[in-house]
């Protein structure tokens, strides 16, 4: 059985660029994305640190602009140092944009914002992000919404466009923490396995989840569980896991982080980790390559099993 047999596969937007931004890249990936059958399209939220890495929401815009079939999400944005208004505004916009194609991905993310940086929301981060969900999804159900909290007030308030999507976007969130395991089980709509958590983190988390929906009188069948996985197609194994460690350094400031998370070496050894993710219930894997991206994209989807779709 092909690995797409078992899961949905997706792949990183063009977003973080060393050299500046190659939007030729970019049209590229997009194209083939939709062109070799993947299912999704992805970004991520970095708002500080010396990579170039385009925003999040802008770059999605971009991808829904160039595709037509594939799905686009980003995991995670960050949700206490976003004003919950005018990201449902944002959202739903994009959401019309890529034609009822949109994954919001939301995190708390971490209690200091950055060295140096002061005036950005930094308290009751767990507060702004459980109200910030609740303030999107009342503009988006409703031409006279609601929500009564401690940080946020809508009284008869509306917001247009709404997305394609009914009643809103689907958010998942990205979670590692029993806590936050809790809290995806209690309001998400799907949870992403981070990319800096390795598989094993993943098999022990998933079954947590699962019972955390059923304590929560929720339907496991009906909640998406998807993985980002750091990954690295070459015969060379040696060189692939060198490159992924200069990479990790450079954006997540700790290269050690590239041997214990991601898989890297020749096409059959990849192959059958992802196929192990699968197995352990990923229903989307999101495949993060971060070098070579487009020689990777093709490669990937002959290793999944990917159909190309009719142009």
């Amino acid at each position: 059985m092909a690995i797409v047999d078992k899961a949905r596969i997706g792949f990183p937007m063009p977003q973080i660029f060393t050299g500046g931004v190659d939007r030729a890249l970019m049209r590229q990936v997009a194209a083939d994305a939709d062109a070799l059958g993947y299912d999704s399209l992805w970004t991520q939220e970095q708002q500080f640190g010396r990579a170039d890495s385009l925003e999040p929401l802008v770059s999605l815009a971009a991808a829904a602009a160039l595709t037509e079939h594939v799905r686009i999400g980003v995991s995670v944005l960050v949700m206490a140092r976003h004003d919950p208004v005018q990201l449902a505004k944002q959202l739903a916009s994009l959401d019309q944009i890529a034609g009822g194609r949109l994954i919001a991905g939301v995190g708390a993310g971490r209690p200091n914002v950055a060295p140096g940086v002061e005036g950005m929301p930094t308290d009751r981060r767990l507060l702004r992000l459980e109200e910030g969900i609740g303030v999107m999804r009342a503009l988006w159900a409703s031409d006279d919404a609601t929500f009564d909290g401690k940080l946020w007030r809508l009284d008869g308030v509306s917001v247009n466009p709404k997305p394609v999507q009914r009643p809103g976007i689907p958010l998942w969130f990205g979670a590692g923490a029993d806590a936050a395991l809790r809290r995806a089980a209690r309001l998400g709509d799907g949870w992403m396995g981070a990319g800096s958590s390795s598989v094993d983190d993943f098999k022990q988390q998933l079954p947590k989840v699962r019972a955390m929906l059923e304590e929560e009188g929720r339907d496991p069948a009906a909640f998406a569980v998807g993985k980002r996985v750091y990954v690295a197609i070459d015969g060379d194994s040696a060189r692939a896991e060198r490159r992924l460690k200069e990479w990790f350094g450079a954006y997540y400031g700790v290269d050690t982080m590239a041997s214990r998370v991601s898989i890297w070496g020749p096409e059959r050894v990849v192959a059958e980790r992802l196929e192990e993710i699968a197995d352990a219930g990923a229903e989307t894997m999101l495949l993060n390559p971060v070098f070579d991206l487009a020689e990777h994209q093709a490669a990937l989807a002959e290793v999944c099993g990917l159909t190309p779709r009719a142009s």
